[in-house]
Order: C-alpha cells, then sequence, then structure tokens
C-alpha cells in the first residue's frame, strides 16, 4: 500500500493551500520480499498516468490499474496490542481498485540503421535478458 499527498491549490479569498491523501494499494510481481523487504529508496513516477511506473532501488516496475475482485480493506496497526503482544488492527479505507505493477529490465535501444553501436537511451523490455538468474525467472512466471 502506498500513501500519496497532493497539493491543491488555494481559492483565490484564500492564502492556504489544501492537502489531500490518497491510499494506492500496489501489487508488485516479480521481486522476492526480502527485496521488498529491504529496499530503501521508492520512487513513483506518473501515478495519475494510465501506466505509471515505480523504482525500488535498483528495480523499476510498470503498472496499470485494475479492478479487484470484490473490495480490498486496508488497516493499519493500532497502538494497542493483543494479550499474545500481537499489535490491534483498525480499519483505514477501502477499495475496489488496485495498481498491478510487473517488474521492467532496462536494454539499450538499439539504433534503427546499419551501425552496429547501440544508442546511449536506454527501452523497457518485459522479458528476461539471458544473464537473468533461474531465481528471477521463477518469480516472474509466478
Amino acid at each position: 500500500m502506498a500513501t500519496a499527498k497532493d497539493n491543491v491549490m488555494p481559492d483565490e479569498d484564500s492564502d492556504e493551500w489544501e492537502e489531500e491523501e490518497y491510499y494506492v494499494l500496489v501489487e508488485l510481481s516479480g521481486i522476492s520480499h526480502d527485496e521488498f523487504k529491504n529496499s530503501k529508496n521508492c520512487e513513483v513516477i506518473d501515478i495519475d498516468s494510465p501506466s505509471p511506473h515505480l523504482k525500488l532501488d535498483n528495480c523499476i516496475f510498470k503498472g496499470q490499474y485494475k479492478h479487484t475482485v470484490g473490495t480490498a480493506v486496508i488497516f493499519e496497526e493500532g497502538k494497542e496490542k493483543t494479550e499474545d503482544d500481537v499489535p490491534m488492527m483498525n480499519y483505514l479505507c477501502k477499495t475496489v481498485q488496485k495498481l498491478e505493477m510487473e517488474r521492467v529490465f532496462l536494454k539499450p535501444k538499439t539504433s534503427a540503421s546499419t551501425t552496429d553501436t547501440p544508442s546511449e537511451k536506454l527501452e523497457t523490455t518485459d522479458e528476461l535478458d539471458e544473464g537473468t538468474s533461474s531465481e528471477d525467472k521463477a518469480m516472474d512466471t509466478g
């Protein structure tokens, strides 16, 4: 789950900015739980577009919005704990939409001309390169 905050322009009569907060349910594929848990940097690009991108450390994801089957209910950890020292969960919000993101890999774009040198630009590909480990291939298929 991700949180996005938007600043909304103030009214003509007001000197204050209004801040809105959105919760986004994100489903990642192509990354292990440990990789996700240990990631330090997260950057979301074009969250409002039909095809947003996400960068987690060196992993790049391309996504699209889809409807969930049923309703996704989102909870947050409360300050109170159960007898077993487990945090109580409090209702936060619900949604019928999610952002499905698949890992993509960058490779050099090859020029359409007859020269053998690739251009400096990069393109994304959903296919795995030959140098990808078998673990990454297994994660991509399921």
